[in-house]
C-alpha cells in the first residue's frame, strides 16, 4: 500500500523525503562533499545512499552549517559575477563565465538552482524537515512569509545602489546574516529565524547585540 501513488501516507512521505534530500544534497556541495562535473548524477548517486541507509539524514546541527555555506556560496558566486561585470540573471551569461572557468561546476549549480529566492525558502525548510518533523515545519513556513516580505521591501530599496555592494539572498535574512552593504554605518538589519547569530557575517560585522 505505501508504494501506491494513491496513499496519501506513503506520497507524504516521499515528498518530505524528496525535500529534506534536495536540501542535504545541495549543502553537502556547497562543502565541497559533493564532487563530479554531472550534478544530476551526482544526485542520484546521493538520493540511493540515503535510501539504502549508506548515508545519515541531517541533523539540526548540520542543517545550520550547511545553510550557511550555500549563503557563502551565493555570496561568493555574485561577488564573483559582479566583478566581472556579469548579469547574474542572464542565465547565458553565468553558464559562459563559468565555462571560462570564472566560477566551479558546483557554484554554477547553486547559484542557477537557487537564484529564486522562493526556492531558497524551500531549501531552508527541507533542512529543517529531519529535525522538525512536517507540522512544525508547516508553521515554520507561515512564520516565514513575514520575513520573506521584509526581504522583498528591503531589496527593493537597494535597487538603487551599487549591485557590488547591495547583494544579500534571502538566506541571509532567515539565518540572521543580512546587515545591508558592506561598509554602510548604518543598513538594515533583522534577526533570523533561529534568533540572533552573533558569528561575523561573511558582507559585514553585526553590530553589539545583534
Amino acid at each position: 500500500m505505501m508504494g501506491s501513488p494513491f496513499n496519501r501516507q506513503g506520497t507524504a512521505m516521499v515528498d518530505q523525503l524528496a525535500a529534506s534530500a534536495y536540501a542535504q544534497f545541495l549543502m553537502e556541495a556547497a562543502q565541497g562533499g559533493i564532487g563530479g562535473e554531472n550534478i544530476a548524477n551526482e544526485f542520484g548517486n546521493f538520493l540511493g545512499q540515503l535510501i539504502s541507509g549508506e548515508r545519515a539524514p541531517m541533523g539540526m546541527s548540520q542543517a545550520m552549517g550547511g545553510l550557511e555555506s550555500l549563503r557563502g556560496t551565493l555570496g561568493g558566486v555574485s561577488q564573483k559575477v559582479s566583478g566581472a561585470g556579469i548579469d547574474a540573471n542572464d542565465p547565458g551569461a553565468l553558464g559562459q563565465f563559468a565555462a571560462q572557468g570564472g566560477i566551479n561546476p558546483i557554484e554554477y549549480a547553486i547559484a542557477g538552482l537557487l537564484a529564486d529566492p522562493q526556492r531558497q525558502a524551500q531549501v531552508y525548510q527541507g533542512a529543517m524537515l529531519p529535525s522538525l518533523g512536517p507540522g512544525l515545519t508547516k508553521g515554520l513556513a507561515t512564520a516565514m512569509a513575514p520575513m520573506q516580505q521584509s526581504y522583498n521591501d528591503i531589496l527593493e530599496g537597494l535597487m538603487f545602489q551599487d549591485p557590488k555592494t547591495a547583494f544579500s539572498s534571502l538566506l541571509d535574512v532567515l539565518l540572521g546574516r543580512f546587515t545591508g552593504a558592506p561598509g554602510s554605518p548604518a543598513g538594515p538589519q533583522l534577526q533570523g529565524m533561529m534568533g540572533p547569530q552573533r558569528p561575523q557575517s561573511r558582507y559585514g560585522t553585526p553590530p553589539p547585540g545583534f
